[in-house]
């Protein structure tokens, strides 16, 4: 749950970054054209960065709490926390131990497929997030679309490849309920049973 919350942070994060930058980037007529960005220029003495770095904030600010509620919400497909979970458990060493012929390939599997859909869902999600508080707060004509099947595809072959690892490392955990009596997890005779 913990790397969950805190990969949901992190994504949030780096959603709202990208919002900022990329009301940032707007021309000044995008600007110009918006009528709160007119009253934070009188507000603020005529100074134009000042009025669009306040907005620009409320942009980031706005896509947070979607981008992060996206990325704890797409850690539910079944393997999508393998690989958090591998990293975490030092799963490497109990599955070279164990020996776990036919649970790797299963978990490999799982995790590769898991961790694609979530980070297709997170990624694609968190890019709408950002364009919806764009749209909203800087520039009504700001594509909804823009960047997101990019950031989702990009996402899903990352989570892949980074999922296919992870499984490797979790698989060990399909061997570790049949461990004989007086074995650890790994199969290894404990002291009791040596």
């Amino acid at each position: 749950a913990a790397a969950v919350g805190a990969g949901a942070l992190q994504q949030a994060a780096d959603v709202s970054s990208g919002a900022h930058d990329d009301a940032m980037k707007k021309p000044d007529a995008v600007w110009d054209a918006n009528p709160q960005f007119q009253a934070l220029l009188a507000a603020n003495g005529g100074d134009r960065e000042a009025a669009k770095q306040q907005i620009a904030l409320t942009t980031a600010r706005a896509s947070f709490g979607p981008a992060a509620a996206i990325s704890v919400a797409s850690n539910a497909i079944p393997g999508a926390t393998y690989l958090e979970r591998a990293l975490v458990g030092g799963g490497a060493l109990k599955a070279a131990k164990a020996g776990a012929r036919f649970a790797i390939p299963r978990a490999i599997a799982k995790s590769a497929l898991g961790e694609a859909g979530q980070e297709f869902i997170e990624e694609g999600g968190g890019q709408l997030a950002a364009n919806v508080a764009n749209q909203r707060y800087v520039d009504p004509n700001h594509d909804l679309t823009q960047d997101v099947g990019e950031n989702a595809g990009m996402g899903a072959a990352g989570g892949f490849l980074l999922g296919a690892g992870g499984g490797a490392f979790h698989g060990h955990r399909g061997d570790a309920h049949a461990a004989a009596p007086g074995a650890d997890a790994a199969g290894l005779p404990t002291a009791a049973g040596a």
